[in-house]
């Protein structure tokens, strides 16, 4: 799973590039083949290191970063992103409460999915962000 490129079909145009950063090997499985599904390219990755690797070789639109990863804090993560490409939209995506995320916030990250998350809310919130 770490660094695999998936796309929706080769005729198909994304809508958007989407970098998924998160440890969970469940949620990676099942939220990427979503996207896929509605159109957009998706890398999905499972550490900092692979995330920050990926981050500076393609375009991406928006990352939805986990905040517990195994090599780095992903508040420490987003915070590269946004320093890097400022334009770049950061969504965290998190189970850890909701002061711990503020952390994320704070260093440039535009919005917060709270774990466990139905895939058709982070669809909203990843078609508002990206307007």
């Amino acid at each position: 799973m770490g660094g695999s490129r998936r796309r929706a079909g080769p005729q198909r145009q994304n809508k958007a590039n989407i970098l998924i950063v998160e440890s969970d090997k469940a949620v990676l499985r099942s939220l990427a083949p979503i996207l896929n599904l509605e159109g957009y390219g998706v890398t999905a990755v499972e550490t900092g290191r692979e995330a920050l690797e990926k981050f500076r070789v393609h375009a991406f639109d928006l990352a939805l970063v986990n905040l517990h990863l195994p090599d780095m804090d992903g508040a420490d993560l987003i915070s590269i992103m946004h320093r890097e490409k400022p334009r770049m939209v950061l969504l965290i995506f998190t189970g850890l409460p909701e002061e711990v995320a503020l952390r994320a916030l704070e260093r440039g990250a535009q919005g917060l999915i709270l774990k466990p998350a139905d895939p058709v809310e982070i669809l909203a919130m990843i078609e508002r962000q990206l307007g």
